[in-house]
């Protein structure tokens, strides 16, 4: 890939199927799209093809992955996680998942996190995100990562969650529970947290 040096970028980190790239691209922005999951890659490719959007996309882990260039405005993070949030159309999720592998995710996501802020510019911005409803992947790791020196806690606004304003938290996160919208069946649970970089 060419070096990208006039413009600033945003990252889609663990990116596939490529749903969020799509509307990333879909409200102006220029993305870069990472996933190490080859499949999913390929899947990722077709999908913004018949969408007909061009954007990069790169086959890595992104622990390991360290890109050529400085101007990393944003990074869309939606880690890796036990699912649990997903709970109503994945029933089998509470016989597969115990402590040990929710406490292994938290881990990598703890890491997956501290990899964004050295790649993320100064006054830039990271967004976490789970579809997990446990607190070891959402709200503690969020407020673990607002006591860190390098990083100010981005308060996410009842406007930017419409009529999903309950899930805002007095932290400034959004929790997201699967009752909500319950007249209408019912939500996936997730979790996003905003952070800017010092």
């Amino acid at each position: 890939m060419k070096k990208i040096k006039d413009k600033s970028i945003v990252l889609d980190v663990c990116a596939a199927p490529g749903g969020k790239t799509a509307q990333l691209i879909n409200a102006g922005l220029d993305v870069i799209s990472v996933d190490k999951n080859k499949s999913r890659v390929n899947l990722m490719k077709e999908n913004l093809k018949r969408l007909d959007f061009n954007t990069s996309v790169i086959c890595s882990n992104f622990l390991n992955w360290k890109p050529d260039y400085t101007n990393v405005k944003g990074i869309l993070l939606d880690a890796p996680c036990s699912g649990t949030g997903t709970l109503r159309k994945n029933p089998d999720i509470i016989w597969n998942r115990d402590k040990s592998e929710i406490s292994k995710l938290s881990n990598l996501q703890i890491k997956l996190i501290k990899h964004s802020l050295k790649i993320l510019r100064p006054g830039g911005y990271l967004v976490y995100s789970v579809c997990s409803i446990e607190p070891e992947e959402g709200i503690n790791i969020a407020k673990k990562v607002a006591l860190w020196a390098n990083v100010k806690l981005s308060f996410i606004k009842s406007y930017e969650m419409p009529e999903l304003q309950e899930s805002i938290t007095t932290d400034g996160f959004a929790q997201v529970l699967p009752f909500y919208w319950k007249n209408l069946g019912g939500l996936d649970g997730f979790f996003i947290a905003r952070f800017e970089k010092k």
